[in-house]
C-alpha cells in the first residue's frame, strides 16, 4: 500500500533536525572556546604532590634526621655517665661543650660520639659527621683548710705572730693591723704564705687575737683548727674586759679555753727586764749622763715592762774601774737618774722610781779587757717588793 504524499515521516524527520542541531551545538562551543586563553587544570594535583615531596626532602627530612642524631649522641652520653656535656648540633654536625674533670673524659666523649650510629632504613649508619671539641677541663679549686695562727706577747712587750696565711695580701694585711696597736719595731713576723684558702673566721679571729694580747702583760692568743684560745695575766682592772671580749662567739669564731690572770709575778718582770738589757743596752755620751739616741727604743720596751709589773722598781747604775772610785759613783749615779727621768716620761709614776749608783764596786766582767769593762757599764732594772 502507498504512502499518500501528504503523510509525513516523522522519525526521519526529527533524526534529520536532532543531527543538525547537535552538529550546530558542537561547531558553536568549538568556535565560542578558539578565542579563550589555555590552562593545564590537569597539572595541578602533579605540581602539588612534587611540592610535598620537595619540602619533606628540603625541610622535613633534614629536621627528622637532625632530631634522632640529637636524641641518639645525647642518650648514649648520659648512659656513659657523661651527662654534663652539652650538644650543639646543625644537621649532623655536633658541637660538645662543658666542664671536664681531665683531658681522658673528654678525649673518651668525642670518640664514643664519633662512633654513635643511628638506625636508618638502609640499616645502622654513623650519626654525626663533624663533631668538634668546646670542652674545657675543670681547674682545681683549692679546698679551704685551717690555718693555725699564734700570736704571743713577751714581757718585754714584743710581739710574735707564728702560723699560716693563704695570701701575701692577707699576710700584709694582718702586719698593718698589728702596726696600728704596737710598735713597728716589736713585731716579730713568722708568718708564712701557702696557696690554700683559709676557713671562715680566719681574719677576725687573729687580728682578735692581736688586738687583745697586746692589752695583755704577756700571754698568747691561739687561731688552732678553728677555735680560738687565749691565755695570759694583765692587771685586774682588765681582766675581765678582756675576758668579755675573747668570748664573743661572732665573725664565725669558735671559742675555745679563755684563761686569764690578774697577776704579774715578781720574777717574770725581772727577767722580762734582763732580756731586755741583755739583747739591747742603755748607752752613755762619754764621761756623760746623757742618754744616746739610740737608747730610746730600748727605754720604751722598759716602760712597757714597768706598766705591767706591780711594786717599786729600783734603777741601778755601774761603770768599769777606770778613773777614781767617787767619781765614778757619782757618774752611776747621775746616769741612773737619767733613766728615771726617761721612765717618768713615759708614763711610769715617780713613787714606784728609786735610784742608786754603784761605781765600780759591782763589776760583772774582769775589768782588765775592753769587753769587760764594756759589760760593767750597765744600767740594771728590777722589781723590789
Amino acid at each position: 500500500m502507498k504512502k499518500s504524499k501528504n503523510t509525513c515521516d516523522y522519525s526521519n524527520k526529527f533524526k534529520t533536525n536532532f543531527n543538525k542541531s547537535t552538529y550546530k551545538k558542537q561547531k558553536w562551543l568549538k568556535l565560542n572556546n578558539a578565542n579563550e586563553s589555555w590552562w593545564p587544570w590537569g597539572l595541578i594535583p602533579l605540581l602539588g604532590f612534587l611540592f610535598l615531596v620537595f619540602y619533606s626532602i628540603a625541610y622535613v627530612a633534614p629536621n627528622v634526621v637532625e632530631s634522632q642524631v640529637y636524641r641518639t649522641t645525647k642518650a648514649k652520653l648520659d648512659n656513659l655517665g657523661l651527662s654534663w656535656i652539652d650538644v650543639a648540633i646543625d644537621g649532623q654536625n655536633l658541637t660538645l661543650s662543658g666542664t671536664a674533670p681531665d683531658e681522658a673524659t673528654i678525649y673518651k666523649a668525642l670518640n664514643e660520639t664519633k662512633n654513635t650510629t643511628c638506625s636508618t632504613w638502609l640499616g645502622k649508619l654513623l650519626c654525626p659527621i663533624v663533631v668538634t671539641n668546646a670542652m674545657a677541663v675543670e681547674t682545681a679549686v683549692p679546698k679551704a683548710r685551717f690555718h693555725d695562727v699564734t700570736s704571743s706577747k713577751s714581757l718585754n712587750g714584743d710581739l710574735t705572730i707564728t702560723g699560716e696565711v693563704p695570701t701575701k695580701k692577707i699576710k700584709n694585711d694582718i702586719l698593718s693591723f698589728a702596726k696600728k696597736i704596737v710598735s713597728k719595731d716589736q713585731i716579730i713576723d713568722k708568718l708564712k704564705v701557702t696557696t690554700d684558702p683559709a676557713t671562715i673566721g680566719y681574719i677576725p679571729a687573729i687580728t682578735r687575737g692581736i688586738e687583745l694580747v697586746a692589752r695583755l702583760g704577756y700571754g698568747e692568743a691561739n687561731w688552732t683548727s678553728g677555735v680560738f684560745t687565749i691565755s695570759g695575766e694583765t692587771n685586774k682592772s682588765l681582766k675581765t674586759e678582756i675576758e668579755n671580749a675573747a668570748k664573743q662567739e661572732k665573725d664565725g669564731i669558735k671559742i675555745g679555753k679563755v684563761k686569764i690572770i690578774a697577776k704579774t709575778k715578781i720574777d717574770d718582770c725581772n727577767n722580762a727586764f734582763k732580756k731586755i738589757l741583755k739583747t739591747s743596752s742603755i748607752n752613755f755620751k762619754s764621761a756623760s749622763s746623757d742618754i744616746t739616741e739610740s737608747s730610746f727604743p730600748v727605754l720604751y720596751k722598759l716602760s712597757e715592762v714597768a706598766k705591767r709589773c706591780k711594786g717599786k722598781i729600783k734603777i741601778s747604775g755601774h761603770t768599769d774601774n777606770l778613773g777614781e772610785p767617787e767619781p765614778n759613783k757619782a757618774l752611776s749615779l747621775s746616769r741612773a737618774n737619767s733613766v728615771k727621768s726617761t721612765l717618768l716620761k713615759l708614763g711610769i709614776l715617780k713613787t714606784r722610781l728609786t735610784t742608786e749608783g754603784f761605781g765600780d764596786s759591782k763589776p760583772i766582767a774582769d775589768n782588765k779587757t775592753p769587753a769587760g769593762q764594756a759589760k760593767n757599764r750597765r744600767i740594771e732594772i728590777k722589781i723590789i717588793k
